[in-house]
């Protein structure tokens, strides 16, 4: 009886954990696979039909086109994407988003808690602009493919500035011939932090 009643207990309380619990499905685009939870999915549906556009205008404008598409998985809550994260630099906690060369995915942090779904654009270009470069040449110098995704994905912006010339002014800044040799040293995987 008191086993029966424990298990009844168990089941009380994990009751709601288990209704909240969503299956993680699939969704295939022309240039995405998109991972998630069906709810995320559904809020990021028109997002990421523009982002599908904005993947097929840059590999226009570059004349060069990937033939497989790029992995997205969408993070349930902040625990799963701070698991992700776990043995890259410690700068990717603090992103909205990275890309990992040896999965060959983009880490998104659940979109819930975002403000703009059109940074939310960028940053999905952004990263898999870091993705492009890398099908292309694993050996493109740090300052470069980071100067390509944020050119290409239209991230030149007054905040932007403004975080360089906070960094500067606060001496947390790197001449670019040292980029190389930090990006070498500080990163143990191809990865990619917005």
């Amino acid at each position: 009886m008191k086993t029966k009643s424990i298990l009844i207990l168990i089941l009380i309380l994990a009751f709601p954990f288990l209704i909240n619990a969503q299956p993680t499905i699939q969704k295939q685009y022309e240039n995405i696979i998109l991972i998630g939870n069906a709810s995320d999915i559904k809020v990021l549906e028109h997002v990421i039909s523009q982002f599908d556009e904005a993947i097929f205008g840059f590999q226009k404008s570059v004349g060069s086109y990937l033939a497989e598409p790029i992995t997205i998985k969408i993070a349930a809550d902040e625990t799963e994407y701070l698991s992700w994260t776990k043995g890259t630099s410690r700068i990717i906690e603090f992103s909205q988003a990275f890309y990992s060369g040896k999965t060959d995915t983009i880490y998104l942090r659940n979109p819930s808690k975002m403000q703009s779904l059109n940074r939310l654009q960028r940053i999905m270009l952004h990263e898999y602009i870091h993705h492009f470069v890398a099908k292309f040449s694993a050996d493109v110098p740090l300052w470069f493919n980071e100067g390509m995704a944020v050119y290409f994905s239209g991230d030149m912006g007054f905040d932007r500035e403004f975080n360089f010339a906070k960094n500067h002014v606060l001496g947390n800044t790197r001449p670019l011939n040292m980029m190389k040799y930090l990006s070498l040293i500080h990163i143990s995987e191809p990865t990619r932090p917005y």
